[in-house]
């Protein structure tokens, strides 16, 4: 084995590293040298957990000539996200703080971890973090972080619910963010949603969209469910950075939560030309699916969305899914992370990959195929995805999130896409659906853990 001089490299060792990869799991044959005048990469506790670079030690090992592997390699060195090498040493290993003739070693690394008979080596692990810029503990509401939206403004999927700031919609107990979906007919009155009005502007109305600010009871009902939708627009935004959440999802029939990300100021104009990053989206169906495949609460989504109008918003390209049947994304706590990158996306849940988006040269305009001139040519390769994002979190309830032909267990869908009473037949077929919510309990709750943005 010889380096690029011809200069002989002793060789520490031949292993095997287990490489797991958007769901493919490889077992890929390494040779280890050693590589003198390399500097310091760890202290001299060397029963710590190490994070290395992956991406700078490329040159340093050599794999062997099999073309699957080859590919997987090649891919991987232009990508931008490191690789954690991670091992554990058992209590009574004697290792050498500093390997032999003053030069640090790599393969020692790996030596290790055959005297562990042990390797970890994921790609499931993030690039060195740097310091944390923004984050939510939840150890109270914080009202200077986040603020609420009022509105009956049912958004662009016709959804069900209205937003408001009430206690009993949003709250923190015990380190824990909660947002509840409730009835409306339980602020006001049944007789009020076929008969009311729904004066937000007395309220403190701040999204008038669509006369969001008030609405009447005619033909269709007043929104029949109440819930939260909090924005950190005005007292956060920033671009690019780690970002990680730990978050459990709520239980219950056409139930919509969402940990998103909006951009802040539209520099590339209305949705979706600025571009919209959906950290994770559920449907809280116990038993919801299409075609046979589930799409209820077993399924979370990361989904990019972009493009020149609603028309052509090409989020089918950059969208992408993880499935666990037992427990399901109701039942516990799960880490939601994105790596956004000056020129691309990673997005993983529970630690595993389950996308990545790196856009080619001519950006997220060729990417989508889009005729005439690039809306995004003043920008980087990543626009629209260059410009500052603030988080939102809401639960919504209804609309047309859950597809038309799609089949719920027991039941079916009580209303229809091109229903002009959609409010209407979902509220009057609530001895179906409440049952499963379980409102009497935290079960129909989004819990938030933390979020917290590192810097790249």
């Amino acid at each position: 084995m010889s380096d690029t001089a011809g200069n002989s490299i002793p060789l520490m060792g031949e292993f095997t590293v287990e490489v797991q990869h958007l769901g493919i799991t490889e077992q890929l044959p390494l040779l280890v040298s050693r590589i003198d005048n390399m500097p310091p990469i760890m202290g001299t506790n060397w029963f710590e957990k190490v994070d290395l670079d992956f991406n700078s030690i490329f040159s340093n090992i050599t794999f062997a000539e099999d073309g699957k592997t080859q590919n997987f390699i090649a891919e991987r060195k232009e990508k931008p996200n490191p690789v954690q090498i991670t091992y554990d040493l058992p209590s009574k290993t004697t290792i050498p703080s500093r390997p032999p003739d003053g030069a640090y070693l790599f393969g020692s690394i790996f030596y290790m971890l055959v005297v562990c008979s042990h390797v970890a080596f994921n790609s499931d692990s993030h690039q060195v973090r740097g310091p944390i810029i923004w984050q939510d503990e939840f150890e109270f509401l914080d009202y200077g972080k986040w603020m609420h939206l009022i509105t009956a403004w049912r958004g662009g999927n016709q959804e069900f619910q209205y937003y408001h700031n009430l206690t009993e919609n949003s709250y923190v107990r015990d380190g824990v963010l909660y947002i509840k979906p409730t009835l409306t007919a339980d602020r006001f009155s049944e007789d009020f949603l076929y008969n009311g009005e729904l004066d937000l502007n007395q309220e403190g109305c701040n999204v008038d969209w669509e006369g969001g600010c008030y609405v009447a009871a005619g033909e269709e009902i007043i929104n029949p469910i109440q819930s939260a939708r909090m924005v950190t627009s005005d007292s956060f935004s920033f671009t690019y950075g780690t970002i990680e959440i730990r978050a459990k999802m709520p239980k219950g029939d056409w139930i919509w939560p969402a940990i998103w990300m909006k951009p802040t100021d539209n520099i590339y104009g209305n949705w979706p030309r600025s571009g919209e990053i959906d950290i994770v989206e559920m449907k809280g169906n116990a038993n919801f699916s299409c075609n046979g495949n589930p799409i209820g609460r077993q399924l979370a989504g990361s989904t990019l969305h972009w493009g020149p109008d609603p028309s052509q918003d090409r989020w089918r390209l950059s969208h992408w899914e993880k499935i666990i049947e037992e427990p399901d994304f109701s039942s516990d706590f799960h880490i939601y992370r994105v790596d956004w990158l000056p020129n691309g996306f990673h997005f993983y849940i529970d630690k595993e990959l389950i996308g990545e988006m790196f856009p080619p040269a001519g950006g997220f305009w060729e990417l989508g195929g889009f005729d005439g001139d690039n809306l995004w040519i003043s920008g980087s390769n990543l626009a629209p995805f260059d410009q500052r994002f603030h988080f939102l979190l809401n639960v919504a309830v209804g609309g047309n999130f859950f597809p038309d032909g799609c089949q719920n267990a027991d039941y079916e869908k009580p209303w229809t896409a091109s229903d002009p009473t959609q409010m209407t037949k979902f509220w009057e077929s609530r001895d179906k659906w409440l049952p499963t919510w379980n409102a009497e309990t935290d079960d129909n709750t989004m819990q938030v853990d933390y979020i917290r943005v590192y810097q790249l």
